[in-house]
Order: structure tokens, then sequence, then C-alpha cells
């Protein structure tokens, strides 16, 4: 059940805190130290499965790293339900809060998944046959009760029914009824044990796929692009994991008297410390990974472009951005 689950995720956020094991974002939260761990985390340890916790959580479905942009437009109030339950200022928390929290802290079970094993299974109630042999033996017609060890007993009155033939002394006789009950609680039984080892079964080899985001290699800025790198060589700018697409399209747009009113809403820029950088298409800045480029406004064009304003157009990355290891 989701309240098992819950409990399970807050228990691993607690021992990871007691261990040291958390990231200070998570250690010291707040919601804007929430958000910014979200960046982290979907941009070193993406997986496939956790798209349904972030569609989930944000409300929108989109691709992997198009959710780069979805958590930097939103507000850090969206963060703070699940801050304020992990100080202890809530008792509880709504359950995309929860699956969140699991995504942060990499539980492994996650993202919770019912499966029929952990239902709660009905009690059966077997009947104790143990002290069958100490009871009487009453039999379901009109005929009297017989005690076969005393010979002197009168026979009984003659019944159209077919006779039984007697058993010897000592016998424990099993009627059809009783047979039948106890053939239906062991049926019963059976099923359940094989329900429980089946779902037993199931559970541990639920497939589950990881998806390593750095599984094909590398790649790292180069004064107006991206270059392909291995993972392991040491870089003076981050190394991110490989995209073909963004290796192709990706580029800095150095002469921006290519730019024009028709660039607005397709060209994207990054502004840092009164300095404009331009780039071919959205993502993330290709150095400060954290940080989202933003389209070209008409606003940004008239006022910066339009007007030549060059005091605040630099050469990207040369001055906007510290290169160094």
């Amino acid at each position: 059940m989701f309240s098992d689950y819950k409990k399970q995720v807050l228990l691993t956020y607690k021992k990871k805190r007691e261990l040291n094991q958390l990231s200070l974002n998570l250690l010291h939260s707040t919601a804007g130290k929430l958000r910014k761990e979200c960046l982290i985390v979907l941009r070193d340890r993406y997986r496939q499965q956790d798209l349904r916790i972030l569609k989930d959580f944000f409300e929108t479905e989109v691709d992997g790293a198009d959710y780069m942009q979805i958590i930097r437009r939103h507000d850090r109030d969206k963060f703070k339900p699940l801050d304020n339950y992990l100080k202890g200022d809530t008792d509880d928390t709504e359950d995309k809060n929860v699956e969140l929290l699991a995504w942060l802290i990499d539980y492994p079970d996650r993202p919770y998944q019912f499966r029929p094993n952990q239902e709660t299974k009905p009690v059966v109630e077997i009947a104790d046959f143990t002290n069958l042999a100490d009871e009487p033996v009453k039999s379901e017609s009109s005929a009297a009760i017989i005690d076969i060890s005393d010979p002197t007993t009168e026979k009984a009155p003659k019944t159209d029914e077919p006779d039984i033939p007697a058993a010897p002394m000592g016998t424990v006789i099993q009627l059809p009824g009783k047979n039948k009950r106890v053939t239906q609680v062991r049926n019963r039984l059976v099923v359940l044990l094989g329900a429980v080892f089946l779902g037993g079964i199931t559970y541990y080899y639920w497939p589950t796929k990881v998806v390593d985001p750095y599984a094909n290699g590398c790649m790292f800025w180069k004064d107006d692009h991206f270059e392909r790198s291995a993972c392991h060589v040491q870089r003076p700018v981050p190394l991110v994991p490989y995209d073909s697409v963004r290796l192709a399209r990706f580029h800095a747009i150095k002469d921006y008297s290519t730019i024009t009113k028709a660039s607005v809403g397709k060209v994207w820029y990054f502004k840092n410390k009164g300095h404009l950088e331009f780039y071919t298409t959205a993502g993330f800045h290709p150095i400060d990974t954290v940080r989202w480029l933003k389209p070209l406004t008409e606003y940004m064009y008239d006022k910066y472009i339009l007007h030549k304003n060059n005091q605040l157009l630099s050469t990207p990355l040369q001055s906007s951005v510290n290169t160094k290891p």
C-alpha cells in the first residue's frame, strides 16, 4: 500500500541524513534548494522510469531533457510543501511530493507500483479437526445412534436407507459432508499460498530499466559548439552526457548581424553580469549547466540588437562564465 511506501521513503531519507549521504541541498533544505537539486539530479542521473514522477509533480508531460526548462520556470513555492514535510512542520504531504523525494534521494523501488501481492489477504479460518476422533459420530438419518462396541445394544429399527457396513472397533468414520468441507478449505489454502508465491517471484524479478545518461559517452563545450569526449578525460569545462541532436544543432551565435526580427522566439539568449550570449536552440547553458537559456523576445531584440547596444554584447563564454576547472 502507498502508506507503507511513504514510510519507507521517509525512513530512507532520515537514514541517509544521519549517515551524511545526502547533498547539501537536502541536508539543509529550502524550497529554492529543492528546486536546484531537481536540476542537478535530472542532469546527472536521468532514468526513463522517473518520467512519471516528474509528470505527476509538474503536471505536464515533455521529453526528459525538456524538464530542465519546466523546473526553471516553476516558482520555488511549488517545492514548499515538501520542504515543510521534511522539516516536520507538517505531518503529511501529497503523494506526488513523496514520489519527488524518492527521486531526489535515489530510493531504489521508485515509483510506487501497485502489485497484487501487496493487497491485504483475507484471513481463512481453518477448522480444527484434531479432535474429530473424540467426538461421537452422528448419522444424518433418522436411525438411532448405535454403540458398535456393545454387542448387547438393541438393533435399530429398519429404515428405507441402505445399510452402512460396520467398521472395526476404534475406526474413525469420516462422513461425506466433513470431507467436502476439508477439501474446500485445503483448496483455498493452496490457491492462497500459490498466489503469494507467484506474487513474490513477480516482485523480485520485476524489470526495472535503469538508463545511464553517460552510457554513450560525454561531450564538452569548445569555443562555439559541443565536441564528443570520453567521460574519464579531464576538461577545463564540465562534461555533459552525449546528445546527438544537441551536438549537431546547438551553437553560439557570434555574428549578431544575423539576428533579425524573424529570430524572435527562435534564438535563445543568456544574460549574466551585464553581458548577453545568443544560441541557436534551447537548453541549459553549455558551461553553467544548471542555468537555462531564455527565448529571445521582441523587447530584448529592440533593446539590445536593433539599437546595437554593443556594451551588453560579448563573445559567448569569454567573459560571462568562468571556464576554469
